[in-house]
């Protein structure tokens, strides 16, 4: 009797709104701090005892505010290793967040929205997402943004997909979950700014009309001087009908390769018009695809792109101050 009273005060506690949230993991130093200011304050006597309870309050709320601070941030982007699918999560500099694709898989239900991207956001103290996009209606796409809404809401759902008759039935049962306010169907050329400072251009959106790789969801994303493409899994027909000009060379551009590097993908033009600096490939190991492709390295290559794969380096995180990128690899510690 007393256990199942416990257990269903304890399921009804659980189930109240903040009954549980996440905060961000703490860098070092501010582990090294809180310890050090304990073995102070332990073993502190008289005076100096009153003089340091004062000092480490005081000292504890300047670091809290320095770290979780309530001023802009950069613009943040990370390519969460997901293996073989894509996952991007973006924070703004106005503290808006942004995930586009969870991952997942191809041929198999995949747990990795559960076991990799969700930690990922627990870690960053994330406690709802303001936009969830969906490129195309792929497994290693949609399947991990499935699971995570089930533990953090989004605020908005935006996609480009067609009438759910043409979609996978559990995506379809999915997402016709979301009301009416929080769907947005996304349009080629249509632009919006979830931050002041961040322009989001849709260069393209449901070309093949089949639900495959032609009809992903095409983003330009701009801040400042730093651009960042994100491209789905299009292909070489979706990339040459965008018909883009090229890009001013004032411009620090990363982008997102499409298709995990796949050789029907990054095309010259494309890539001409683009121009990045910098390439991401979201990849899993000894994936059955080949991917990334011979190819695709090489036209990367001969424009002296400097290349990440997360199937070598894990998760990618990449800062933007408006003027360069910051890159940062979480498996090797990379920085540059």
């Amino acid at each position: 009797m007393y256990l199942q009273l416990l257990l269903k005060s304890g399921s009804f506690f659980a189930n109240l709104p903040f009954a549980v949230f996440s905060l961000p993991t703490p860098p070092w130093w501010f582990v090294v701090l809180l310890y050090g200011m304990q073995l102070f304050l332990r073993y502190a006597k008289g005076e100096w005892r009153r003089v340091s309870q004062k000092s480490a309050v005081a000292l504890l709320s300047v670091c809290l505010l320095c770290y979780w601070h309530p001023w802009p941030y950069p613009l943040e982007v990370t390519f969460i290793d997901v293996g073989q699918g894509d996952s991007i999560f973006l924070r703004f500099p106005n503290g808006q967040t942004m995930l586009v694709d969870g991952g997942g898989s191809m041929t198999t239900d995949s747990n990795i929205g559960l076991t990799a991207v969700l930690p990922y956001l627990q870690r960053q103290g994330i406690q709802s997402i303001d936009y969830a996009i969906l490129t195309h209606a792929h497994g290693d796409h949609y399947q991990g943004l499935m699971q995570v809404q089930s533990e953090i809401p989004f605020r908005y759902f935006l996609h480009a997909l067609p009438q759910t008759e043409d979609v996978p039935q559990d995506l379809a049962r999915w997402y016709s979950g979301f009301t009416q306010e929080s769907l947005i169907s996304l349009q080629e050329g249509q632009v919006f700014y979830p931050d002041k400072q961040v322009r989001i251009e849709v260069q393209s959106a449901r070309f093949s009309q089949d639900g495959n790789n032609n009809d992903s969801i095409c983003l330009h994303i701009s801040f400042g001087r730093t651009d960042l493409w994100l491209t789905g899994d299009m292909e070489l027909p979706a990339e040459e009908a965008m018909n883009l000009p090229v890009q001013s060379t004032d411009f620090h551009t990363l982008l997102k390769v499409a298709h995990h590097g796949g050789k029907t993908s990054s095309g010259e033009s494309f890539l001409r018009a683009v121009d990045p600096e910098i390439a991401v490939i979201s990849v899993g190991r000894k994936n059955r695809y080949g991917h990334p492709s011979p190819e695709v390295l090489q036209r990367l290559k001969q424009r002296s792109c400097e290349i990440y794969t997360t199937s070598e380096v894990g998760a990618v995180r990449c800062i933007s101050n408006g003027q360069q990128w910051q890159i940062q690899c979480c498996r090797t510690g990379h920085t540059n």
